[in-house]
């Protein structure tokens, strides 16, 4: 099976220099999980603020612009907010599925290659 290599959309950023922050993906949590489950249909509808958030995590991050993540807690919190978002993304890739857990999806740790902190 071919690694599904996943691109962020650089043209949904703004101007530079870019300043992280997690507007976005807390705009996706918002709209798109209820009671700890997704609405992968409506997150797939309305997937501009989760596409806009993995172009940030795209430029920004921990080794790109450290000045932005001085505290150890502001770096946990990027990555686990870049993880979460990862595995929505993935999912959309392979929509209409009703889980994450869907056995027939690739790994994510090991099957897909993502641009996270400019790597």
């Amino acid at each position: 099976m071919r690694r599904p290599d996943i691109r962020p959309r650089l043209g949904l950023l703004g101007s530079r220099p870019l300043t992280y922050s997690d507007t976005d993906w807390a705009t996706v949590l918002q709209n798109n999980v209820r009671e700890g489950l997704v609405d992968y249909a409506g997150l797939l509808a309305q997937r501009e603020p989760l596409e806009r958030y993995y172009a940030l995590v795209g430029e920004t991050g921990p080794t790109r612009t450290p000045d932005q993540f001085v505290s150890r807690s502001a770096k946990t919190a990027y990555w686990i907010n870049v993880y979460n978002a990862l595995v929505l993304r993935a999912v959309l890739e392979r929509y209409p599925i009703s889980t994450m857990y869907d056995l027939t999806l690739p790994r994510l740790e090991y099957d897909y290659t993502f641009k996270v902190d400019a790597e």
